[in-house]
């Protein structure tokens, strides 16, 4: 089916699998194909270029869009990556509706003598895992294995970044840009990953990193690593470059809680600290940020129920000079 030195790997993996499975070969650029999707299209042969499926399966723009998410994977622009792409309506695979492909680099010594990227074809979205802008977990993700850290126990730190000033970036560019440099940031994070760390794109211009086996000042080193390759060097998205400034909020189990919701919260406090105090620092979350919090949320509470009520409770008073 296959030549070179990963026939056997490749023969195997497609043979065993059921689902929507595709392997490209970065040096020859072929593609070989799972066999339901062979079943699916029709008149796709194992070894056709990437351009042979993509033009039986996808409308113009989405077309070169995925030969193009396929290159740059080979070329190693990012590790992984998940995205939709529209069907062509007279396809017989989700006819003029979107797919959800995710992909992802096998590297020499997972099976495989040399680089290979995997693709999975799903016509479910609705229960993904990823986030589609940056190709790596969500939010829904990164709480599933906050609890899972939780009952598995040990120690380890969790830091939130953020995008000082995103919003900014959208506003004056577009969104197309905005949704580019949020990519290229979540790309650049994953590049200075350190082993048994695993980023997650939360919500906005929040990302959350979980290093395990850290502690805070482990993940304060990196928190400062990462903030200067920001500086250095700058975001390139649709020909606008662009410096980064980012904000961290830190926190520490089972010192800082003992249940992910804690840990979650705990950290996100952390990170707003981080912005109200001008941006581009990090604070790690402690008993007495808390405090503050608690005290400002009750009487900004107070405060509240004194307006509904007729200012009740309120008085002025005389300060002579």
């Amino acid at each position: 089916m296959t030549n070179g030195s990963n026939t056997e790997f490749i023969n195997k993996l497609l043979a065993n699998c059921f689902g929507y499975l595709f392997i490209i070969d970065p040096q020859s650029q072929k593609c070989y194909w799972s066999r339901s999707i062979l079943q699916t299209i029709g008149k796709l042969d194992q070894g056709d270029s990437i351009e042979a499926f993509s033009r039986r399966v996808f409308q113009e723009k989405d077309c070169r869009r995925f030969v193009d998410d396929c290159r740059g994977m080979c070329e190693g622009e990012r590790p992984y990556l998940v995205r939709m792409y529209r069907c062509l309506t007279r396809s017989q695979w989700a006819a003029g509706e979107k797919v959800c492909i995710r992909m992802w680099m096998l590297e020499p010594g997972d099976g495989t003598a040399q680089s290979l990227l995997v693709g999975m074809i799903s016509e479910e979205t609705s229960n993904c895992f990823f986030d589609l802008i940056t190709g790596i977990p969500n939010n829904s993700s990164f709480r599933k294995y906050l609890a899972w850290k939780v009952r598995q126990g040990g120690s380890w730190c969790v830091l939130m970044l953020g995008i000082d000033d995103f919003s900014n970036i959208n506003e004056l560019y577009s969104y197309h840009v905005g949704d580019m440099i949020l990519g290229a940031f979540a790309s650049r994070i994953q590049k200075l990953l350190p082993d048994r760390a695993s980023v997650f794109r939360l919500d906005g211009d929040k990302f959350g990193i979980l290093f395990a086996g850290w502690n805070d000042e482990k993940g304060k080193e990196w928190y400062y690593k990462f903030k200067e390759t920001c500086i250095a060097k700058k975001f390139n998205a649709d020909g606008h470059s662009l410096f980064l400034s980012v904000s961290g909020g830190l926190c520490c189990f089972p010192r800082d809680g003992v249940d992910f919701e804690t840990i979650y919260h705990n950290a996100s406090k952390a990170l707003q600290k981080s912005k109200k105090n001008g941006k581009n620092n990090l604070v790690v979350y402690s008993e007495e940020l808390a405090g503050k919090d608690k005290r400002t949320a009750a009487l900004l509470e107070a405060l509240r129920e004194s307006v509904i009520m007729g200012f009740q409770g309120l008085y002025m008073v005389y300060q002579p000079l």
